[in-house]
């Protein structure tokens, strides 16, 4: 009679845990069912794979535009420099200017 309980009561526990569903079902329909929550816990681990392959290639690429941000922010300091050192005289500057030139004005200088 006491084994008869404690099996009554693992059963009880069995029923509350798993379901009355699975209790009853032929054992072909549990190895089925068995069988597809397997595939799927393949296909999400696949998908998660995926998902932190993703993840650590954007890290990645977020890192590197953060390093060019920062080369950006630099003041080219070379090119300060050369514009320091070079001498513009008066009449260069008036032929660079672009602007509509007086090309007799210029005749007359080279004649006098």
């Amino acid at each position: 009679m006491a084994a008869a309980a404690a099996l009554d009561s693992i059963a009880d526990s069995l029923e509350n845990e798993v379901g009355s569903e699975i209790l009853r079902a032929p054992t072909e329909e549990i190895v089925q069912r068995t069988r597809l929550l397997e595939s799927e816990v393949k296909v999400l681990r696949s998908e998660e794979k995926r998902l932190t392959s993703e993840k650590s290639g954007m890290q990645k690429e977020l890192k590197d535009n953060y390093e060019k941000i920062k080369l950006n922010k630099q003041l080219p300091y070379l090119i300060g420099n050369i514009v320091e050192l070079l001498d513009v005289g008066e009449d260069e500057e008036e032929e660079e200017d672009g602007a509509n030139v007086d090309l007799d004005a210029q005749r007359k200088r080279g004649v006098q």
